[in-house]
């Protein structure tokens, strides 16, 4: 008994022994981050980035017209993520899903633990960054996976780093990395117009910053120090126009602007995807949006510093288009973290800070970030799962028997599929080219949306059986639960040949 004596006073005394703490709390932190971007491989479209990395190897270039469907076969094609579906497809022969898995987890990190404090050189210890990082890491959770658009979050802190040492010094050398971020961005994925959208904004901001101080003498948006000089502002004046021009170094050249161009305009593709939805307040990832905005609110306004025009504005500009389209609910929480970890700064110095030095506090902050993890978060089946893609699929309801069947039955003809498994029968079945995949929601042909015939064909919306003629459709590839199913299954012209609880096989037997 005696050796249990002090362990009530023990476990509710502090820690003494501040760098303990501390490094218990580092560690805590990343691992939390870590297992926010930890995810699955499950998203079907992974299956066309892997193969169309393979293709780009094996024949020696990038396509020109697409290579999958037969739908669009002579469809110019714009490949924007070529050079990230190499970079997949060559780790994933390494290392499989796992790895992939980790390597886009380690990027979370990357993000949220270094790069989001050194946008706007956070005043905060370490391990408060990090506390404050793993907020922002679970925001985003939602989004974390094996997804080429983690490296637009990348690519946007690396432009925010480069303004901030910019603001510390206006003939820092690192303005020279922007033509090369730019020039690798653009031949990563097609979100580049959103860091030269970036650069524009805050450079006529904080030329109007510069020019009202430099008149006035004082701003009530703006202090000197978070002002860039006018040394800064000429130089990337100077650099604004290079870092376009570094864009065009790909292979489609000015055409990469096309597929901007199609995306942006195309109003039927943004009104059927999820991502592209705005959000649902009613989902947890809407409900912890929610928390965050409110919490970023309280900070802002609790905060002594005077209010930016810079920060101010991008928080308007991202929370707008946060709230428009769910996709981009990361970025906004990407460039308003830092800000968010400045006015934070007090609270975590008078309040939390004290509180979780509490040992009991402290252990049972960590016993319950523990369980949650590996209880309710399942973390170490979906860790297990990784290991096998088929695994993956089948969890995710993604329909593995019937591939494998269709991949038996050696069909002829032309295949009408769901848009969802597209991506998953480019890689699975490269035998028979699709109808529709993730690439082609905004194709457009004579003003008619592919997705949208897919969408009016498979609900048997008026027209289903022109649009089966038109593009000679021999067989379905189709959810049971489709009308276009249900019709047909009284059609004489018409035969199941397979059928599961996710997916059903039709066959024409009658032109």
């Amino acid at each position: 008994m005696i050796y249990f004596t002090n362990m009530p006073s023990l476990i509710m005394s502090e820690f003494k022994n501040q760098r303990l703490f501390q490094a218990i709390l580092i560690v805590l932190c990343l691992f939390l981050i870590f297992v926010f971007g930890f995810k699955a491989m499950d998203d079907p479209d992974i299956g066309w980035h892997l193969r169309t990395g393979e293709q780009i190897l094996s024949r020696g270039e990038v396509p020109q017209v697409d290579w999958f469907t037969h739908s669009f076969a002579d469809f110019r094609w714009i490949d924007h993520e070529w050079l990230t579906n190499v970079v997949l497809y060559q780790l994933y022969n390494l290392g499989g899903p796992f790895l992939l898995s980790l390597l886009f987890a380690g990027l979370m990190v990357l993000i949220f633990a270094y790069l989001v404090p050194k946008t706007l050189d956070s005043p905060l210890p370490f391990y408060q960054n990090l506390m404050i990082g793993v907020g922002g890491a679970g925001v985003v959770t939602f989004y974390a996976g094996v997804r080429p658009q983690l490296l637009t979050l990348v690519a946007v802190c690396l432009v925010l780093i480069i303004f901030q040492k910019l603001r510390r010094n206006p003939a820092s050398r690192a303005i020279y990395w922007l033509p090369f971020i730019f020039l690798a961005w653009a031949n990563l994925h097609a979100s580049f117009p959103v860091g030269l959208s970036l650069f524009i904004i805050l450079l006529i901001l904080e030329s109007i910053k510069r020019s009202v101080l430099i008149k006035k003498g004082k701003f009530w948006l703006a202090e000197e120090k978070n002002t860039l000089a006018s040394l800064a502002i000429k130089r990337l004046a100077w650099m604004l126009p290079v870092s376009f021009a570094a864009t065009l170094i790909n292979p489609y050249g000015w055409r990469i602007y096309l597929e901007v161009y199609r995306t942006v305009l195309d109003h039927y593709g943004t009104r059927e995807i999820t991502e592209w939805l705005a959000p649902d307040i009613t989902q947890t990832y809407g409900i912890v949006f929610g928390i965050y905005l409110c919490a970023w609110l309280i900070a802002f306004f609790l905060r002594r510093a005077k209010i930016d025009l810079a920060q101010f504005t991008l928080f308007i500009i991202f929370l707008l288009a946060a709230l428009i389209s769910l996709r981009h609910i990361p970025l906004f929480v990407v460039i308003t973290l830092p800000f968010f970890m400045i006015g934070a700064g007090q609270f975590f110095d008078q309040f939390f800070i004290p509180i979780v030095r509490n040992r009991a506090i402290f252990i049972g902050l960590v016993a319950v970030a523990v369980l949650s993890v590996f209880a309710i978060g399942q973390f170490g089946q979906t860790a297990k799962r990784s290991f096998n893609q088929n695994e993956i699929f089948a969890a995710a309801d993604i329909p593995v028997s019937a591939v494998r069947e269709l991949k038996n039955l050696r069909l002829s003809g032309n295949m009408f599929n769901e848009y969802n498994w597209g991506g998953y029968l480019i890689w699975q079945a490269p035998e028979y080219p699709v109808f529709t995949d993730g690439r082609t929601a905004h194709w457009k042909r004579d003003g008619k949306n592919l997705l949208q015939e897919f969408v009016e064909t498979a609900n048997f919306h008026a027209g289903a059986a022109e649009v089966l003629d038109k593009y000679d459709i021999n067989f379905l590839f189709l959810a049971p639960s489709r009308p276009l199913v249900q019709v047909l299954k009284n059609d004489s012209n018409w035969e199941m040949i397979y059928s599961d609880d996710l997916a059903v096989i039709m066959k024409r037997i009658k032109n």
